[in-house]
């Protein structure tokens, strides 16, 4: 699954359930998703190649599923 990185985080959803602090990302680049971790009121992603777990509000699905 490809991901585009769509925003910068904001403080709060950066320390909602500890998520990493994407911000290092950039804007409108494609990323590939190692790790979908979705719960029930938050979902965590993990990119290949990119350390750290992020929080998926910052991210929109491409369509393309690897």
């Amino acid at each position: 699954m490809k991901v585009k990185f769509i925003e910068k985080a904001s403080p709060e959803q950066i320390n909602w359930r500890r998520n990493d602090n994407p911000n290092k990302l950039i804007v409108g680049k494609i990323y590939e998703v190692e790790k979908w971790d979705e719960g029930s009121w938050h979902t965590h992603v993990t990119l290949k190649g990119i350390k750290g777990t992020f929080n998926s509000v910052s991210f929109q699905h491409t369509g393309e599923i690897k």
